[in-house]
């Protein structure tokens, strides 16, 4: 296994761990959760609610001009998250 895989298995373990030590009652009836068949989600016997796991996705992406690179920050404008490019 490389390491980059090895990296992605143990952060998803950690990630995957820690969310269902803090899902173990139901937010909607109290209930206590269980390990849904087949799924990485919770659900309450009592109410039927399920819960999964939250997926924050990015992009990543490089924007080059020949051997200059855009580099880019958090501008911090207000509640709107924009991003100012330089070109170095």
């Amino acid at each position: 296994m490389s390491a980059g895989v090895a990296f992605f298995a143990g952060a998803t373990a950690l990630h995957l761990s820690r969310w269902y030590e803090g899902n173990r009652y139901c937010g909607r009836c109290g209930g206590r959760m269980e390990r849904k068949s087949g799924q990485r989600a919770l659900a309450c016997p009592e109410c039927g609610n399920t819960v999964y796991p939250g997926i924050a996705p990015a992009v990543m992406v490089a924007v080059a001009d020949g051997n200059r690179l855009a580099l880019g920050t958090d501008c911090g404008l207000f509640y709107i998250s924009l991003f100012c490019c330089r070109l170095f």
